[in-house]
């Protein structure tokens, strides 16, 4: 009789994810990583979600207690695919990169740089994806909040985990500073391989 297969551990495949991230990157060396079973209790519909030390969510509860910054994972969100060693490492390194948002200026220059070039198309889009989400419930910042703790930052993603969704909509202008923006940040040990993870949707 063939035994049955075992589960993967997500919580353990996250956490050694997270141990290779702080161990290649200075940038990333507080990072932290906390795999929690469902779905954002908070109506975010994504596998991921950075939360800043002390952050709290809309009922007041405070969501990191760690002092540091922290990379959260809702099991029950995740795709089959995000559920490979190489979808888990690609969640927590495109989120770690709030931190930086957070804590780097010239990295927060960067970003804000090529959020800045986007075409008259990618606004359209963006403000499209705004409304969208105000109009079903999911958001409820101004678009300058949303798009600077947020979206910005989603911009930025997509071209470091080489996101076929994503990689389509860069100008050579952006794709200059984004260039500088991976060599910034380029790990003395490869955190990603060349695969394309489908992680950072677009569209709804």
């Amino acid at each position: 009789m063939p035994y049955p297969i075992k589960k993967s551990n997500i919580s353990k495949k996250a956490q050694i994810a997270a141990q290779r991230l702080r161990e290649s990157n200075q940038a990333f060396k507080d990072i932290q990583v906390k795999v929690s079973p469902g779905v954002s209790p908070y109506g975010h519909k994504g596998a991921v979600q950075f939360h800043s030390p002390g952050a709290k969510g809309p009922d007041g509860r405070v969501l990191n207690t760690t002092g540091k910054p922290l990379v959260e994972i809702y099991e029950g969100a995740m795709s089959d695919e995000q559920k490979t060693d190489e979808g888990i490492k690609g969640l927590i390194y495109g989120d770690a990169q709030h931190h930086l948002s957070d804590s780097d200026s010239e990295w927060k220059k960067m970003r804000d740089e090529v959020w800045n070039n986007r075409s008259s198309r990618e606004k359209d889009f963006d403000r499209r994806k705004y409304d969208n989400l105000v109009k079903s419930g999911e958001e409820n910042r101004s678009f300058e909040d949303w798009a600077d703790m947020s979206w910005k930052d989603a911009h930025v993603r997509g071209y470091m985990n080489n996101n076929p969704e994503w990689m389509q909509i860069y100008n050579p202008k952006q794709k200059e500073v984004l260039e500088k923006m991976k060599s910034y940040i380029e790990p003395s040990k490869p955190m990603l391989s060349k695969k394309k993870v489908n992680i950072i949707k677009r569209k709804k």
